[in-house]
Formats: structure tokens, C-alpha cells, sequence
């Protein structure tokens, strides 16, 4: 998938890959090398992942706070 930013797609600073590899014991470049033979996925694949490119449309999600209810039975711990 890709993100909606038309400005420098897909360009990461190298000193920030090998600072990830370092903190994290990583190798980036191995993790290229063994992914080389990966399938390409299908094109109907690719137009439900980048959705927005093809529709030049998105969703947005709105975030609130709800009770929980219990289901079948289960108690919900109190904080």
C-alpha cells in the first residue's frame, strides 16, 4: 500500500535505515535480498490496496469513546 504523500514517495534517508538496523540488529539489505523472488501481486490486488489513486477517494474513521458491552456472559474487568 501506499501513502497519499505525492512529495518524495517512497524516498527514506539512509541514515535513518541504518540507524534502525543498528538499534534493532537488522539488515536491511538482506531483507532485500531474500524478498528478490516475491510474487508481484495481481493488478486487482494492487487497486483495492491503493484505492485512493484509483478513485481519488479515501475513508475517514472518527474515534469515540463508547462503553463496552459484555457478550455472553463475560464480565469486563474495572479499572
Amino acid at each position: 500500500m501506499m501513502s497519499p504523500q505525492m512529495v518524495n514517495m517512497s524516498v527514506i534517508k539512509p541514515e535513518l535505515v541504518r540507524e534502525r538496523d543498528r538499534k534493532f540488529k537488522i539488515s536491511t539489505d538482506e531483507a532485500r535480498k531474500s524478498r528478490v523472488n516475491f510474487p508481484v501481486s495481481k493488478p486487482g490486488n494492487a487497486r483495492v490496496a491503493d484505492y485512493w489513486m484509483h478513485t481519488g477517494k479515501s475513508f475517514a474513521v472518527d474515534i469515540e469513546q463508547v462503553e463496552m458491552k459484555e457478550l455472553a456472559g463475560q464480565k469486563i474487568p474495572s479499572i
